[in-house]
């Protein structure tokens, strides 16, 4: 259900005339941050909220910081799709050991439906 991808380049401050300190002093929605830290805040947003055209599951470094990276009903989907197929013994294994497994499996399908959750 997970994909191993490598997570994409962020984009880098220096790019955007800007420097990772003064990022700290504004947060993503600060109007009063200069247009340089708006605009690399606007480009960070573009990547956390990307998915690959095609997912065969949902990317694991998504998981892997908080971020607030976007997993997308596309993703979602896959990964319930691979649960589908998966064998019965398999699900029924995965189930047996991990008791809150379908809530999880409840949850993903209404993330899927009301546009995909994000990790923080």
């Amino acid at each position: 259900m997970l994909t191993h991808l490598a997570p994409p380049p962020t984009p880098d401050p220096q790019d955007y005339g800007t420097t990772a300190d003064e990022l700290w002093d504004y947060g993503p929605d600060d109007e009063d941050a200069p247009e340089t830290v708006r605009a690399l805040h606007a480009a960070t947003q573009v990547v956390v909220d990307a998915s690959a055209q095609h997912p065969t599951g949902i990317p694991a470094y998504k998981f892997s910081s908080n971020d607030g990276w976007l997993v997308t009903p596309a993703e979602i989907d896959a990964a319930l799709g691979w649960w589908a197929v998966a064998h019965r013994e398999v699900q029924r294994e995965i189930t047996t050991r991990l008791d809150w497994w379908p809530e999880w499996i409840r949850y993903l399908r209404r993330a899927r439906d009301g546009g995909g959750f994000r990790v923080w």
